[in-house]
């Protein structure tokens, strides 16, 4: 199925998904399946330090046919504060067959939120 056409689409779903991160493992927080016929506009991410008493880095990627395209990398988290990692007016679009990943140096360290449009 092809990607929807923005201009005038048939759907738009406002939606929000939250994630304890707790490995050290790149984690996959946001997927389009390849055949989906939606565009996914992510219009923000949140990283939250909720480790005991740690400073944390963390990494957000897409992942585009095998290769990693960094929007944040290794950024400081410090303990007991967040980090905005994307922003509405820095929106991007996940196509069909993108993923966003999401990594942190410490296990248990970080919680993202991503608020995201679902387009069809």
């Amino acid at each position: 199925m092809a990607a929807p056409n923005l201009v005038s689409p048939t759907t738009i779903n406002g939606k929000s998904d939250i994630f304890k991160i707790s490995t050290t493992n790149e984690t996959s927080v946001l997927s389009n399946a390849s055949s989906s016929g939606k565009a996914l506009k992510v219009n923000s991410v949140f990283a939250a330090n909720v480790s005991s008493n740690n400073n944390v880095y963390v990494d957000l990627y897409i992942l585009r046919s095998s290769v990693k395209y960094y929007l944040a990398y290794q950024v400081y988290v410090p303990y007991a504060a967040s980090q905005v990692l994307v922003r509405k007016d820095t929106y991007v679009y996940l196509e069909e067959g993108d993923a966003l990943y999401f990594k942190s140096d410490l296990a248990n360290g970080a919680d993202v939120i991503i608020s995201y449009e679902e387009i069809s």
